[in-house]
C-alpha cells in the first residue's frame, strides 16, 4: 500500500500502534485494547443497556477530591427513599467521558454489572506506583457518563452519601 494512502486513511484505534505514538495518559486511551475485567457490586449498581442515572457527584476539599456518587438504578422510582450511593475509597486518579465519546465501554449485555474492575490495566501502570499499592482501576458506567477511577475500593450504600 502506498505511503500516501496510509496517511489519509482513518486512524484505526483497534489496530496495534507504534510505541512512539503512545503518549496519551488518559484512561480512555489505555483501555482501548481488550482488558480482563471482573464485575463488582452487580446487584447494587447495574445496567439494562445503559447504566444507572447519576444524580449527584460528591466531592471533598472544595471540589478537589472525588469521593462518591448518588444514583438511581434502571427501574427505580425516582424518590429520595430509593436513592443509592457508592463511596470511592482513597481516589488517586479519575477520568470522565460521556458515553457518546468514550472509546471503550467495558460493560456488556452478558452481565448486568455496570462497575468493572480492570484487572490488567495499562492506565494504572502509567502513574507513580508508590501510592498505588492498594489501588485498582474501576470503570463505572452511568446512563450518560463513564468514569474510569483509580482508588482502593468502592463501598455501596443506600440513601444519600453521608461523609464522616
Amino acid at each position: 500500500e502506498p505511503a500516501a494512502d496510509k496517511l489519509t486513511k482513518p486512524w484505526n484505534v483497534a489496530a496495534p500502534q507504534p510505541k512512539s505514538l503512545s503518549i496519551c495518559r488518559c484512561a480512555e486511551c489505555y483501555v482501548l485494547n481488550a482488558m480482563k475485567t471482573r464485575s463488582i457490586l452487580d446487584s447494587h449498581f447495574y445496567h439494562d443497556g445503559r447504566g444507572p442515572e447519576l444524580q449527584r457527584v460528591i466531592w471533598r476539599n472544595n471540589g478537589v477530591t472525588l469521593v462518591g456518587f448518588e444514583f438511581y438504578n434502571p427501574g427505580d422510582i425516582y424518590d429520595e427513599k430509593n436513592i443509592k450511593n457508592i463511596q470511592l475509597v482513597k481516589v488517586e486518579a479519575y477520568a470522565l467521558a460521556s458515553e457518546k465519546v468514550h472509546g471503550n465501554i467495558m460493560a456488556t449485555r452478558d452481565s448486568q454489572a455496570a462497575i468493572l474492575e480492570v484487572l490488567d490495566s495499562d492506565w494504572i501502570k502509567t502513574f507513580q506506583s508508590r501510592h498505588l499499592n492498594k489501588c485498582k482501576h474501576f470503570q463505572i458506567m452511568f446512563y450518560d457518563e463513564i468514569y474510569d477511577v483509580i482508588c482502593e475500593d468502592i463501598v455501596p450504600g443506600s440513601g444519600p452519601l453521608c461523609l464522616a
